[in-house]
C-alpha cells in the first residue's frame, strides 16, 4: 500500500495506517481515531467482522467511504469489496484433493472462524466439489478459528479417536502447518493443503518447498488494488461494489518458478523504492533552492530600500553624490548577479522535473511487467491444467466408446449368425421361422444403421459431410417417417413387448409449405430421435410434430415420448459425442452413443438449433428448427 501511494505523489495522498495486532477492540478504537483525523477513505482489513460491522456501518452513514478488504462484512455498508473469490478457492481445493485422492479417501477439514464470511464459502465450495465423489468423505470437520493452539488441540483430539485421515485441507497456511506438526507426533503422513500461498518468507510457498506442507490456494491480499479504488472514490469515479481474485494450487510443480518470479519483482520494488528515495532528495533540493531564492529576492528588494532612503538623503546633501552613484553601481551589479542566479535555477528546476516524470514512467512500466508477469504465469498454470483435464476425459470417453462399439457389433452378428444356422434345420416350425427371421432382418437393420452412423461420425469429424438443398414437402417426409416406423413399432411390438402408438400432429399451415433444406438429412435427423423414443419407451405413445415459428422465419421440428425420461445432469452431455444417457434402472439401452451428436451437427449444419425437455419418469421432447429459406 505504501509503494502504491508513492505512485500518486501530485495527488497528493497522505497514507494513515494503523497496526492494531489483529484484536477486534484495537481496531474499533483505531478506526474512530482515523475518522476523528479527518479521513476521506477508510480501508480496513478486518479481523472479527462481527464486532467491527456495528462501527464501520456508523462510518459509512457518517458519509466516509469505506473500502473492505480480505474478510467480507455482515453488512452491505460499504463502498467496494476487496478480496479472493472464496467460493473459488473451496472449489480449486476440492478439484485438487480429487485429483490427488483419485482411490478415494478420507479427509478432515480445518474451518477458520464460526461465522466469518471467507470460512463460510471455502467450506460450502468445497463441499460442492468433494459432495460428487462418493469414495471421497469428510470424516471431520472442525473450526481452528485462524489459533494455532485451537488448531493443535482439535487435531490432537481428532487423531487420539483413531481417525486417521489420507488429506487435511486447513482454510490458512498456519493451520495447516500446525497440523502437520500434530501429525509427525502420531507418525502418519496425510496430504496437507493450506490457503494464502504468500510469497514472503516462511510463508506459503516457502511452506511447499521446505516439504513442511504439500500445496496451498495462492490469496492475493489486494493492497495495491485499494490503494487504486481509494484514488478513484476521491476522484468522484466509478469503482466496482465487488473485487473478486481468482485463485490457483501452489505444489511442488510450480512453487519454485513463483518463488523466483515473486524475488524478482520484490528487486524490481527495492529499485523503485531507491529511485523514489532520489526523487524526494531532488524535490528537498527544489525546494531548498526555491527558498534560496526567494531570500534573494527579499534580500534584492531590501538593497532597493535601503538605496532609496540614501538616494532620499544624498538630494538633500550635495557632498554625499559620489557615494551614492558608487552604491548604486554596485547594486546593479548585484542585481545582474541574482538574475543570472535566478535564470540558473530555473533552468535547473525544468532539469529536475523531467527525470522526476521519467523516473516516474519508469516505475508504471515496472508495474505493468510485473502484472502482466503474474498474469502470464497464472493463465499458462490455468491452461496446461485444462489442457490435461480435456485429454484424460478425452481418453476417457474414447476407450468407453470402443468398448461399446464393440460390443454393439458383436450383438447384431452374433444374432444374425446363430439364428441363420437355426433357421436352416429342418425340423423348423413356420411360425419359428419367421419369428428367427424377423430377428435376422433386425438385427441386420441395427449393424446397418450403426455402420451408417459411424460413417457419418467419421465424415463429420473430417469436415466431408456434403449438403444438399432442395425444396421438399414438409408433409411427405413427415409420412414417409410415420410409415417407415409403423412398421418398427410393429416389430419391437411382436419381439419385446411393447404396447406403444405412433402419432403425428400437423400444424395447417405445414400442408402446403416447402422447405428449402437438405430432404436426407431431415430424414436422418426425425429417425434417429423416433429411434431413440422407441428404444426408450414400454408404454404410451410416440409423437411427431412441425409447427412454423412465424417471428423467427423457422420451422420447428418436435418428437414426443412417454418414456423413461431422462435426468438434468444427463441432459447436458446426451449431444455430446461418445456420450449417452445412463440410468438407474435394470434395463440396458443398447446404442453406440453417436445418434444425438450427429443429429446435432447435422442440425446446426441445416442452420438450426436442437434441444431438449424431459424429466424423469415422464417422458421426453426433442425438439429441432431449420430455416424456412436455406
Amino acid at each position: 500500500m505504501v509503494r502504491e501511494t508513492a505512485l500518486y505523489r501530485d495527488l497528493k495522498i497522505e497514507l494513515f495506517p494503523k497496526d492494531t495486532i489483529s484484536y477486534e477492540k484495537d481496531q474499533i478504537q483505531g478506526i474512530l481515531d482515523l475518522y476523528h483525523q479527518g479521513i476521506d477513505v477508510l480501508i480496513v482489513f478486518p479481523y472479527d467482522i462481527n464486532a467491527l460491522t456495528p462501527v464501520i456501518s456508523e462510518i459509512f452513514d457518517k458519509g466516509i467511504p469505506v473500502i473492505d478488504v480480505d474478510r467480507k462484512l455482515n453488512t452491505d455498508k460499504f463502498t467496494a469489496f476487496i478480496g479472493s473469490d472464496n467460493l473459488d478457492v473451496g472449489e480449486q481445493a476440492g478439484l485438487y484433493v480429487v485429483k490427488m485422492l483419485k482411490a478415494g479417501g478420507n479427509i478432515i477439514e480445518i474451518k477458520g472462524a464460526a461465522g466469518s464470511s471467507s470460512s463460510i464459502e471455502r467450506s460450502l465450495g468445497f463441499k460442492k466439489i468433494i459432495d460428487q465423489h462418493p469414495s471421497i468423505r469428510t470424516i471431520s470437520a472442525i473450526y481452528g478459528n485462524w489459533d494455532n493452539h485451537i488448531v493443535e488441540h482439535r487435531i490432537d483430539s481428532v487423531l487420539q479417536k483413531g481417525t486417521i485421515p489420507d488429506l487435511i485441507f486447513a482454510h490458512n497456511d498456519e493451520m495447516a502447518l500446525k497440523a502437520a506438526e500434530v501429525c509427525r507426533r502420531y507418525k502418519i503422513k496425510p496430504i496437507i493443503i493450506g490457503v494464502d500461498g504468500l510469497p514472503i518468507k516462511g510463508g506459503g510457498i516457502d511452506m511447499v518447498l521446505n516439504n513442511q506442507i504439500d500445496a496451498t490456494f495462492f490469496n492475493r491480499t489486494g493492497g495495491d488494488i485499494a490503494i487504486q479504488l481509494a484514488v478513484n472514490i476521491m476522484q468522484h469515479k466509478k469503482v466496482n461494489k465487488f473485487n473478486l481474485f481468482k485463485t490457483f494450487a501452489i505444489d511442488k510443480n510450480n512453487a519454485k518458478a513463483l518463488k523466483v518470479q515473486y524475488d524478482l519483482l520484490d528487486e524490481l520494488h527495492v529499485k523503485i523504492q531507491k529511485q523514489q528515495s532520489k526523487i524526494n532528495t531532488l524535490t528537498q533540493t527544489i525546494l531548498n533552492q526555491k527558498t534560496l531564492l526567494i531570500l534573494s529576492i527579499a534580500f534584492g528588494i531590501l538593497l532597493v530600500l535601503v538605496a532609496s532612503i540614501i538616494l532620499y538623503y544624498l538630494r538633500q546633501k550635495q557632498k554625499y553624490i559620489y557615494l551614492i552613484d558608487k552604491q548604486k553601481e554596485q547594486i546593479e551589479a548585484q542585481m545582474k548577479e541574482q538574475k543570472i542566479l535566478t535564470e540558473k535555477l530555473i533552468q535547473g528546476n525544468k532539469i529536475l522535473q523531467e527525470h522526476e516524470k521519467e523516473i516516474i514512467k519508469q516505475n508504471i512500466t515496472l508495474k505493468k511487467y510485473g502484472n502482466d508477469l503474474e498474469n502470464m504465469v497464472r493463465e499458462r498454470t490455468q491452461e496446461l491444467q485444462n489442457a490435461l483435464n480435456k485429454a484424460e476425459e478425452s481418453d476417457r470417453l474414447k476407450t468407453s466408446f470402443l468398448a461399446n462399439l464393440s460390443h454393439e457389433i458383436r450383438t447384431p452378428l452374433n444374432a444374425i449368425l446363430g439364428f441363420s444356422s437355426l433357421i436352416c434345420e429342418r425340423n423348423m416350425t413356420d411360425d419359428e421361422q419367421k419369428k428367427y427371421k424377423t430377428i435376422i432382418e433386425s438385427s441386420g437393420d441395427g449393424l446397418l444403421s450403426l455402420i451408417n452412423d459411424i460413417i457419418d461420425f467419421s465424415k463429420i469429424e473430417a469436415g466431408h459431410l456434403d449438403i444438399i438443398i432442395s425444396d421438399i414437402s414438409i408433409v411427405k417426409v413427415l409420412n414417409e417417417i410415420e410409415q417407415i416406423f409403423r412398421l418398427e413399432i410393429k416389430k419391437h411390438q411382436y419381439n419385446l413387448q411393447k404396447d406403444i402408438e405412433l402419432k403425428t400432429n400437423i400444424d395447417d399451415k405445414i400442408s402446403s409449405l416447402v422447405l428449402r433444406t437438405d430432404e436426407i438429412r431431415l430424414k436422418q435427423i426425425l429417425s434417429n430421435l423416433i429411434g431413440n423414443a422407441i428404444k426408450y419407451t414400454d408404454k404410451g405413445f410416440i409423437e411427431v410434430g412441425c409447427n412454423v415459428l412465424d417471428a423467427e422465419n423457422m420451422v420447428e421440428f418436435y418428437v414426443k415420448d412417454t418414456g423413461i425420461g431422462i435426468d438434468k445432469d444427463q441432459q447436458k452431455i446426451i449431444f455430446q459425442r461418445f456420450r449417452k444417457a445412463e440410468n438407474d434402472n435394470a434395463n440396458l439401452y443398447r446404442g453406440a452413443g453417436l445418434g444425438l451428436s450427429i443429429s446435432k451437427h447435422l442440425v446446426s449444419l441445416l442452420g438450426g438449433q436442437i434441444r431438449v425437455e424431459s424429466n424423469p419418469g415422464e417422458g421426453s421432447v426433442f425438439y429441432f428448427t431449420l430455416p424456412l429459406n436455406h
